[in-house]
Order: structure tokens, then C-alpha cells, then sequence
């Protein structure tokens, strides 16, 4: 304690209930730098940068602070860590984001290639769907065009071609929005021959 006066006596109590167990003599050496919650994070994380990194400087002052080392464990503390001083032990600690950057990265490309998919998919089944009122607006238009074909076998026709959309579209392989245009068309040319 002569040598370093940043030590002091410390006993450590007997175990309660063993009759073999003593009070314990020992020496602590404990050093606090108290701040309120005011100061600012930076400004602690600063100051605890420089603590460390001027250890040498600081021990030709008091021999105290050659026991300064960023290794200790704060459960046992009484009171908490500044946000500074935490944020400054735990500075080569990775973030949740950097330790997972790949995952995450893999995830998000994985889940942009399924929502193109899915999406090429949809706009594939669009097309379909279109091409299929497509070849029914054709078949209209030709029926129409025949102007030597008897009036009877056009209405035969005409209907039947709405017959087959309208199967078509209950399958649910025509989009509703041309089946109602093309199921217009038809009866308005059906009402026209009648």
C-alpha cells in the first residue's frame, strides 16, 4: 500500500454456515470517474479513448493508473455505464447488421428474385388470358365479315362463339373486363340480325 496508494484493505467476509470458512484480508484497488447523464457520449467516448491510449503518460503521475485496462467486467458494478463508455468498449464489436450483412443481402436477393418471378409469371398469364379474347375477337370479326352466310347460321355462330368465351372466362382463362366487351359486341350484332 506504500508503494501504490490506489490500494486499500478489503476483507472478504466468512461463508455463512461453514464452520471452517474465515474472514479473508485482501487488497482492492478500484477507481471511478464519475459524470452525470448530461455529459455527452462523444465527449465520454473521447475521453475514455484517451485514458487508454495515454496510459504511459498517466502513470508518471500516479502508479494507479498501470492498473487501467479495457478488459473488466461491469456486472458487478454499482453503477451503470455512461452510453459513451459503453459505446467505446464495445467499438470493435460488430453491429447486428454487419455480423448478418450477407445473410441479409442474401435474403433480399432471393426474395427479389422470387417477387420477379411471381411477377413474370402474372404478367405471362395476362398475356395468355389476352390472346385467348384476342382469337375470340378474330373469330367475331370474321363471322361478321361473311356477308354470303345465311343469317340463321350467323346467330348459330355468334352464339356459340359467346358460349365458348363465356365457358372461358368461368375457368377463369379470360379476363373479365374483355370478356364484357367482347360479350357486347356479340349480343349487339345478334340483336342487329334479329
Amino acid at each position: 500500500m506504500l508503494n501504490d496508494p490506489a490500494l486499500s484493505i478489503h476483507e472478504l467476509p466468512a461463508i455463512p454456515g461453514i464452520n471452517n470458512s474465515i474472514d479473508l484480508q485482501t487488497l482492492s484497488a478500484e477507481t471511478l470517474l464519475v459524470g452525470n447523464s448530461g455529459l455527452g457520449e462523444w465527449a465520454i467516448f473521447e475521453l475514455s479513448d484517451y485514458i487508454i491510449n495515454h496510459k504511459l503518460d498517466l502513470m508518471r503521475f500516479d502508479k494507479m493508473y498501470k492498473s487501467i485496462d479495457e478488459s473488466f467486467l461491469d456486472r458487478g458494478m454499482l453503477y451503470p455505464l455512461h452510453t459513451g463508455t459503453d459505446q467505446y468498449l464495445k467499438r470493435d464489436m460488430p453491429s447486428f447488421f454487419e455480423r448478418y450483412a450477407e445473410l441479409i443481402a442474401l435474403i433480399f436477393s432471393v426474395l427479389a428474385i422470387l417477387y420477379g418471378s411471381i411477377q413474370g409469371i402474372r404478367a405471362k398469364l395476362v398475356s395468355i388470358k389476352k390472346e385467348r379474347i384476342d382469337l375470340y375477337f378474330l373469330e367475331y370479326a370474321d363471322v361478321r365479315s361473311q356477308l354470303d352466310m345465311p343469317i340463321p347460321k350467323k346467330i348459330e355462330r355468334l352464339d356459340e362463339l359467346l358460349q365458348k368465351a363465356l365457358v372461358q372466362m368461368t375457368d377463369e382463362k379470360l379476363d373479365k373486363g374483355d370478356f364484357d366487351i367482347f360479350s357486347r359486341l356479340v349480343q349487339q350484332e345478334l340483336i342487329l340480325l334479329m
